[in-house]
């Protein structure tokens, strides 16, 4: 947010809502942190030549605000283990990513979570698929 326009100087405040909004539109905290330093003033940089433009305290604040968008969100979930062959485990991956439902998987172990909305879906298609290919 702009603040003040001088000849030789810009006053703007740079709030967690302005730094939210830049994230959501897909701009990183390294990246703003990045443009804040390459667009120091010069005579800025220079006088400080020792210590960073833009504080460590300012950079450390704009990737926690950033950290804070990234946080885990719970969703209501079924878990799938324990498959009867790796077959039947690849079918039911394939088809919970084709229907958009897979929130979770781990292949090497063989299990995956899906959107509880399709509980019954995934049980219908596993006993599908368990009848189709019978020597799983």
């Amino acid at each position: 947010m702009q603040e003040y326009v001088l000849p030789n100087l810009f006053v703007g405040r740079l709030t967690r809502e302005s730094c939210t909004a830049a994230f959501q539109a897909g701009i990183g905290s390294e990246e703003v942190v990045d443009y804040l330093r390459r667009n120091a003033n010069a005579q800025a940089a220079r006088m400080r030549a020792r210590t960073p433009v833009v504080p460590e305290t300012v950079c450390d604040g704009i990737r926690l605000w950033e950290a804070e968008t990234k946080r885990v969100t719970m969703v209501p979930c079924a878990y799938y283990s324990n498959f009867e062959s790796p077959l039947l485990f690849q079918l039911c991956l394939d088809h919970a990513r084709k229907k958009g439902v897979l929130q979770w998987e781990d292949e090497k172990t063989k299990r995956l979570a899906v959107d509880l909305d399709c509980y019954d879906e995934m049980r219908a298609f596993i006993k599908e698929a368990k009848a189709r290919n019978a020597p799983v």
